[in-house]
């Protein structure tokens, strides 16, 4: 948010790392316009047309000239056709799209004299834009199977994407450093790092191998306990019976979900009476059975190999004189060696994560590869407010070769560690808690303490984008109600990690609640609410006004606030 003065201007200083594109939102007017590191773009901002000076006015003023040859018109064609299109036909036409804009640009540069800046950074968002389109094949596949507005077509064929479709991805484009400076590259990033082919399986336990910590400790040249060598030796023998049911959901989880949604009914009915623990297999084929439905050979096959990997009497018998014997020793030493455990974790996914861009691109390092790690581990710091260890930095570091990205992660570390020092000294935020209540008495004890204002609450959760942008955009608001008689109430569950919300709440002001799960499903039940941010007004006797305010302007949202007051 910038403050624009009596007379119509406004001036602002930012940080940046490279030459890029960022999006300017004024007076209903959107525009990207290009910036570089030290120096300055003076832009006049008019509804109908845009006057650059200043450092990159050039730059700029040729940018606005090529706007109306990279039209997205043939992609949402393209998209509207996704359920007959199949992956290689869209792959073609897309490259294609991208063949045409070029030739377009090439005609218009012959043309009009145009700056090479210019040129080269136009080259790049056309050829990114249509890269990041390809990728983006499943999720607009999918999509089309849930829109309602675009029933999915019944005589579409299923498709699979093999590692051949990203045969367009080449070394020199995984390596090309200049993409940065593209306003397509983050999307670029974003679709080739949650590709279904380079994601984790589907399906995935979250589990550690004592025996493999202790392996680890090991080359590190720490030593262990009599009694914690007792306890690993012991471990061995019910790690190899844990395995075995881990590796029938780790092997077959687009089996499992393919037959969840095959019979999608009977699944959901199963999983309503036991919210909190996930139907297997095996009780939805019971279920189908009782209900007369016959099953595939491919289904009967997988219940199959689900009964094969169930633990035996005798297996489980083992599996509890192990945790009886030595659960709170198991416990303590987790605890112990907590950092080991989690360098390990990272190194086997960071891993199994390098193995398989090296099977779809035959490339073991890029640029790329450098980037995506480094967002994980910035993303990682992000979300759980807590700094890397020195040792963690050096592994994160020796795995990132691109030395300004390497020495990044450090600058970002620095950052969470100030950020949570500022914290300390932060005001206008309050935690409450919660009281012991029945589920209908719930909300109205958690509001009784502000009755005579307005209450706008909000839920949310701290891995939420569209709510932490939502609490960014409301707390100029805020500031100028602050001695209103509102109250700007914060409501999460647990899916908040309790460390990431202590330490993100400081800067959010107004009441805060952390709820347990079942006080935030009542809630949930409650409202009606289907996804997050969701917003409840209630007025200045307590009552609920509106359960589903729905997202306003900080000018539309005054007004009712105000009305409310009144």
């Amino acid at each position: 948010m910038v403050k624009i003065a009596d007379n119509g201007s406004f001036l602002v200083k930012f940080p940046i790392n490279h030459p890029q594109s960022v999006f300017v939102r004024l007076a209903g007017t959107n525009a990207l316009v290009f910036v570089e590191p030290g120096k300055e773009t003076f832009q006049v901002i008019d509804k109908d047309a845009s006057l650059f000076m200043g450092d990159c006015a050039r730059i700029n003023t040729d940018l606005k000239t090529f706007e109306k040859i990279t039209s997205y018109e043939e992609y949402r064609n393209l998209m509207n056709t996704i359920s007959e299109t199949s992956p290689e036909g869209y792959k073609k036409a897309c490259l294609e799209i991208k063949e045409k804009q070029m030739q377009a640009l090439s005609a218009m540069a012959q043309k009009y004299f145009i700056s090479q800046k210019a040129l080269q950074i136009k080259k790049l968002d056309i050829e990114f834009l249509a890269y990041q389109q390809i990728l983006s094949y499943e999720m607009f596949r999918e999509s089309a199977k849930r829109s309602k507005s675009q029933p999915e077509n019944k005589t579409a064929q299923d498709y699979k994407l093999e590692a051949s479709y990203y045969d367009f991805i080449t070394s020199s484009i995984l390596n090309n450093q200049l993409g940065v400076i593209s306003s397509n590259y983050s999307s670029f990033i974003n679709y080739l790092m949650y590709a279904k082919i380079l994601r984790p399986d589907a399906v995935s336990y979250s589990y550690n191998l004592t025996s493999e910590t202790a392996e680890k400790l090991k080359e590190l040249g720490i030593s262990l306990s009599d009694e914690e060598l007792q306890m690993v030796e012991a471990s061995r023998k019910t790690e190899k019976i844990s395995i075995k049911q881990i590796e029938f959901y780790v092997t077959n989880p687009d089996k499992i979900k393919k037959f969840k949604e095959n019979h999608k009914e009977a699944y959901n009915t199963l999983q309503k009476d036991k919210p909190k623990i996930e139907v297997t297999v095996e009780e939805l084929a019971a279920s189908l059975k009782t209900q007369g439905v016959s099953l595939t050979a491919e289904e009967k096959e997988l219940v199959a190999d689900f009964k094969l990997a169930q633990l035996s009497k005798e297996e489980i018998a083992v599996q509890k004189q192990f945790y009886d014997t030595y659960g709170e020793s198991l416990k303590a030493f987790n605890e112990k060696y907590k950092e080991n455990i989690q360098e390990s974790a990272a190194a086997k996914e960071f891993k199994k994560l390098n193995d398989k861009l090296n099977t779809v691109f035959g490339v073991n390092e890029s640029f790329v590869f450098d980037v995506m790690t480094l967002q994980q581990k910035s993303g990682y710091l992000e979300r759980n407010f807590t700094p890397y260890t020195d040792n963690q930095l050096k592994w994160i570091q020796a795995k990132i070769k691109h030395p300004f990205l390497s020495n990044y992660i450090i600058v970002e570390n620095n950052r969470t560690k100030a950020k949570i020092e500022a914290n300390k000294n932060q005001t206008g935020f309050a935690v409450n808690t919660v009281k012991k209540t029945e589920g209908d008495e719930l909300f109205d004890s958690m509001t009784a303490k502000f009755k005579g204002k307005v209450i706008y609450v909000d839920f949310w959760a701290t891995w939420c984008g569209p709510c932490m942008q939502g609490i960014k955009e409301i707390a100029s608001l805020k500031e100028e109600m602050k001695n209103e008689n509102v109250v700007f109430l914060y409501i999460t569950g647990p899916s908040s990690p309790e460390k990431t919300w202590n330490n993100s709440i400081p800067n959010i002001k107004g009441e805060h609640y952390r709820v347990s799960e079942d006080e935030w499903n009542y809630l949930i039940q409650k409202f009606n609410i289907s996804g997050i941010p969701h917003y409840v007004l209630v007025n200045k006797k307590g009552e609920v006004e509106n359960p589903k305010l729905g997202h306003h302007s900080n000018e539309a949202l005054k007004k009712i606030l105000a009305e409310q007051m009144k």
